[in-house]
């Protein structure tokens, strides 16, 4: 699954963290077994220097269930 996350980053570019993390983790339970898959996304922020370290985000999705 590492390929595909690194297919993501480089395919575009992502003025948020979240549609990185949704992206990544749609993929991921698209591609996989999983019946759910949590994803998370840190990034270091030079702007806030001082302030905080690096911003993140976690995100959960789930498989929809057939009906």
């Amino acid at each position: 699954m590492h390929h595909a996350v690194v297919e993501i980053g480089r395919k575009g570019s992502y003025r948020l963290i979240e549609t990185l993390a949704a992206k990544i983790a749609d993929a991921l339970i698209a591609r996989t077994k999983a019946s759910a898959v949590t994803v998370r996304v840190r990034k270091e922020t030079p702007i806030l220097d001082g302030i905080v370290d690096s911003v993140s985000v976690e995100l959960r999705r789930e498989k929809k269930k057939a009906r």
